[in-house]
């Protein structure tokens, strides 16, 4: 039988182990290695560093279908003039940190590439562990992308689908549909147009900026939605829960019906309104189109004009 004193001893040597390991991280004096392959452990400094630079590229022609799944990287996508399509990118640790990172494969397929990185954790103990992937790509090409923590895209002419499971999207400086959903995180688009622009968040806020197209469709289950120069025709706006503000463009040709489940609908010019003031229905310009505004819980407030 192992006596107390025996076991109060071995606990307190794991501590002063614990404690030196955190101390030589926290003082920058434990020694830092890269990556040396999958399952390679490693501890890192305290101080932030680049692990693992990588850089690749394939000739894909102007106009590929590029297909993006890595859950665990921030992906920036950038749309430049050329044939290829090129990745670049790092993995930043900061702290004690054990484990590998997933490789980033480009690999060519019958009508485009693929960029992908398996969903591989590491063992984060204190500190942090982020993950930059960088795309460059023709303006023509088409993206679908399944997976990333979080994915920036701009200057496409192609149309973009996105499918991601908790991560935030930005679209700006866009030319082209937009089918876009994620399960938790918040939507922003900017300088878009496309004959149809879907996007829906279950969990999270959505924010539009001078978009334009014949059919709109937003949805948000439970956030707020702000949008600012709409220039649209058809479609509907919708929170299950939060405050939808909307402004459209002058150039807007189209009929809105805007409700609340719960709370006030306020809308600038001309309007008729029923339900004890929370549906109303605003015309703009001939009233061509049919647009749905409507919030399960929260105000709804309409103006017109170039911005609010």
């Amino acid at each position: 039988m192992v006596s107390r004193s025996t076991l109060i001893g071995a606990l307190v040597v794991v501590e002063l182990a614990l404690v030196g390991l955190m101390a030589r991280a926290l003082t920058g004096s434990g020694q830092a290695s890269t990556f040396a392959g999958a399952g390679t452990p490693w501890w890192s400094s305290g101080h932030s560093h680049e692990v693992v630079p990588f850089s690749a590229s394939l000739t894909t022609g102007p106009a590929p279908h590029v297909v993006i799944d890595a859950p665990r990287y921030r992906v920036t996508v950038v749309a430049q003039s050329g044939d290829d399509v090129r990745i670049s990118g790092s993995t930043f640790v900061h702290g004690i940190v054990h484990g590998s990172p997933a490789p980033v494969s480009l690999e060519r397929t019958t009508d485009g590439v693929r960029i992908s990185a398996p969903d591989q954790a590491v063992n984060v103990v204190f500190g942090e562990v982020v993950r930059e992937l960088h795309v460059t790509l023709p303006p023509q090409s088409t993206i679908e992308a399944t997976g990333a923590g979080r994915l920036s895209v701009s200057g496409l002419r192609a149309k973009l689908l996105a499918r991601l499971d908790n991560a935030a999207l930005s679209v700006s400086d866009h030319r082209g549909e937009i089918e876009a959903s994620s399960a938790n995180g918040r939507i922003e688009l900017r300088n878009v147009a496309g004959e149809r622009i879907a996007v829906s968040t279950s969990n999270g806020r959505l924010s539009l900026d001078d978009v334009a197209g014949p059919l709109l469709d937003v949805h948000t289950a439970n956030g707020r939605i702000t949008a600012a120069g709409l220039r649209v025709t058809d479609g509907r706006i919708t929170s299950g829960n939060g405050h939808i503000k909307v402004t459209f463009d002058d150039a807007s040709d189209t009929t809105v019906t805007a409700t609340s489940g719960n709370g006030p609908v306020s809308c600038s010019g001309a309007s008729t309104s029923s339900d004890g003031g929370r549906t109303r229905v605003v015309t703009l310009g001939s009233g061509k189109g049919r647009f749905t505004i409507s919030s399960g819980n929260g105000p709804v407030t309409i103006t017109q004009g170039a911005h609010a």
